[in-house]
């Protein structure tokens, strides 16, 4: 666990350099998500097409209005 949290760690510093509080749980969503697909490959882009096509769209309004109504307790 405490390599994943490392990594995590690292994501955040090197890709976003730095994140708002109420935005945690979701870039660890994000960073789960990644590590249970990291063996699908070529295959990965298959799958996210399909996840993708049953998602809703999603605009910045709706995000910024999810993640100000959500605190971090309730695990996004």
């Amino acid at each position: 666990i405490n390599i994943q949290i490392s990594n995590i760690k690292s994501n955040i510093d090197g890709i976003y350099h730095g994140i708002a509080k109420k935005y945690i749980n979701g870039y660890i969503q994000e960073h789960a998500w990644r590590f249970n697909h990291r063996y699908k490959g070529y295959k990965l882009m298959f799958s996210m097409m399909r996840i993708v096509s049953y998602s809703i769209v999603m605009t910045r309004k709706m995000l910024k209005d999810y993640y100000n109504n959500a605190s971090v307790s309730d695990g996004l």
